[in-house]
């Protein structure tokens, strides 16, 4: 059952675009429990991903027909 968690864990980083390495991933059980455990060496904790622009209330094409009709 470990093994099997530990595998979908792996193919699920796979699909997001970043596999993980056989050394960097362990999994336990306790009880009725999993827990995974990401270790990474020191100096890379991941790739970094460039955030988002935030998404904002009308578009750039709504802003200057809004402007012209406003009360």
């Amino acid at each position: 059952m470990l093994k099997q968690f530990e595998l979908e864990i792996r193919q699920i980083a796979k699909d997001l675009g970043a596999p993980i390495p056989r050394d960097s991933l362990q999994v336990d059980r306790k009880g009725a429990y999993f827990r995974a455990i990401f270790l990474w060496p020191l100096g890379k904790p991941g790739c970094w991903v460039k955030p988002r622009k935030k998404a904002e209330a009308f578009s750039f094409l709504i802003r200057p027909w809004l402007r012209r009709n406003r009360n």
